[in-house]
């Protein structure tokens, strides 16, 4: 993780999510098949301490409300 965060991966998922067509509708659809496929092989804990962080802050910048994302999700 510190890794992945040193050599800016995070920022570059987060610009990969923000700049996907369909604005914040293209992001929530393709976050809900992502997490959809991601949770036939990680369980709860593992989605919720490794992708959300990911996902929040580019759900942040297309001016989504982070609680209804979490509950989404």
């Amino acid at each position: 993780s510190l890794t992945f965060h040193g050599a800016k991966g995070d920022h570059w998922v987060e610009e990969l999510l923000t700049q996907l067509p369909g604005g914040w509708l293209g992001f929530l659809i393709v976050v809900n098949i992502m997490v959809f496929l991601l949770a036939f092989f990680l369980d709860f804990f593992e989605l919720a301490f490794i992708v959300v962080p990911l996902l929040g802050p580019a759900a942040e910048k297309l001016g989504i409300d982070l609680i209804w994302f979490g509950v989404m999700l």
